[in-house]
């Protein structure tokens, strides 16, 4: 899952994206690098709310500014099955870990943004698609 995450150029991978239902995802960590985090809970959230531009594998060019809780305490197992992880995360750890932690509620981050804001970018997305295809004719 790791290898899919990287070479889609993303810092997250839940298990329901690849079609699987495990309770696990996969994000790449600001400081322990990449990790699995199996039976992901959150236990706690503390901050201010803070807004964002995320984006999501699912969901290709489309990015949508979206207000998560700034740090979040929580727990999972490491892949070895056995080790327990309860940690504060913060940042674009703490985002990441509760974006692929929605994966697995069966929650998407679309869901936190009107359907006006949604159809916005998609409509951005597809103005990027098209220069895109222009610029690739011209080479």
């Amino acid at each position: 899952m790791c290898n899919l995450m990287h070479d889609k150029i993303g810092i997250g991978l839940a298990c329901p994206q690849i079609g699987n239902s495990y309770n696990l995802f996969v994000m790449k960590h600001s400081i322990l690098g990449d990790i699995g985090c199996f039976n992901p809970k959150i236990l706690e959230t503390a901050g201010s709310d803070d807004l964002y531009e995320e984006g999501c594998l699912s969901f290709p060019l489309i990015y949508l500014q979206i207000t998560r809780p700034e740090k979040v305490k929580v727990e999972y197992t490491k892949s070895d099955g056995e080790t327990v992880v309860q940690t504060w995360m913060d940042g674009i750890d703490a985002r990441c870990f509760q974006h692929e932690f929605e994966h697995l509620q069966g929650e998407l981050f679309i869901q936190h943004v009107s359907d006006f804001k949604l159809q916005r970018a998609m409509k951005k997305r597809d103005k990027t698609i098209r220069r895109l295809q222009k610029e690739l004719k011209k080479a």
